[in-house]
């Protein structure tokens, strides 16, 4: 904590040029920006972090990433230099230690992190070209026999590249990349149905999913997928205190479906009041949801 930084600081003061001195600094703010896990305090930490490390690419990377995550949620910009500084650190690291998968997957994170918030930046020209980059490095370090891990990394990527090709207009791709991803993770979820994580993967995947099929005018394909989406989601927004992200994926499907049977426009209402309420009325997408569902209910 602070009192470890003091004496890394302090030690750093008396031998700048020593290796050992300059990396306990490095590690001390690097430790006190994850303890404060969030805000403009972690981000400076972090960036008082970087100059000290003294040019070691696998550092570099670690503490950009964690930069990266800092930022996503207030500067999509700065998350996005961040995410690229990354991908120079993994390229970087692969070029000391060219076999070495854990670079390879690092740059495959790097590329795909850098594909899609250049996409939310308004940088749209290089964002599928990344994803499928990354992707295709994911895909060879998984090797025959791949983890869980891997294939969730993989699942999660497709998802990323769907997202991108809706928002560019490549329909007919992004609905086969949705398929594909939804597809892998309910094969994770039935190998571990206790798993959280791969039952909110599936979730966030149906969302994206019948958004697609919607828009393309599939409508009896639309109306199937939505009532799987509420049959999988409605026990878990019932249940107290409710995951936010199934609320929050189940309140998404209630106030944009074109098929009123599946919710009252009161009860749409409460779900969108019971996730702003669990957000503490702080967070802008539960915000922006309860907007949706006030409107829908006056119509």
């Amino acid at each position: 904590g602070d009192k470890a930084l003091t004496v890394a600081q302090e030690l750093f003061q008396r031998h700048p040029d020593d290796a050992a001195s300059r990396s306990a600094l490095l590690r001390s703010y690097e430790k006190v920006g994850d303890i404060q896990g969030s805000g403009a305090q972690a981000i400076s930490d972090y960036q008082k972090a970087l100059p000290l490390a003294g040019g070691d690419p696998i550092a570099i990377f670690r503490i950009q990433s964690k930069l990266a995550q800092m930022q996503q949620d207030t500067d999509v910009g700065a998350a996005l230099e961040s995410y690229r500084a990354c991908e120079t650190a993994a390229r970087d690291w692969m070029a000391r230690n060219p076999a070495d998968p854990v670079a390879r997957r690092a740059l495959a994170f790097a590329k795909e992190m850098s594909g899609w918030y250049g996409l939310l930046a308004g940088q749209t020209s290089d964002a599928e070209r990344l994803v499928h980059e990354a992707i295709a490095i994911y895909e060879e370090t998984a090797g025959a026999k791949p983890s869980a891990r891997a294939r969730r990394n993989i699942a999660i990527a497709y998802k990323r590249l769907a997202e991108i090709q809706k928002r560019t207009g490549k329909a007919s791709d992004a609905l086969q990349n949705c398929r594909r991803s939804l597809n892998d993770s309910e094969t994770l979820r039935a190998e571990d149905p206790k798993s959280v994580l791969y039952g909110i993967d599936v979730a966030q995947e149906m969302v994206l999913l019948v958004d697609l099929l919607v828009a393309s005018g599939d409508r009896a394909e639309a109306h199937d997928e939505t009532a799987r989406a509420v049959a999988y989601l409605k026990p878990m927004a019932q249940t107290d205190p409710p995951n936010r992200y199934y609320l929050v994926d189940y309140v998404t499907i209630l106030v944009s479906t074109p098929f009123p049977e599946f919710a009252s426009a009161d009860e749409t209402l409460a779900y969108a009041q019971k996730a702003v309420g669990l957000m503490h009325g702080t967070d802008p997408e539960t915000l922006d949801l309860l907007a949706q569902a006030d409107r829908k209910s006056v119509v």
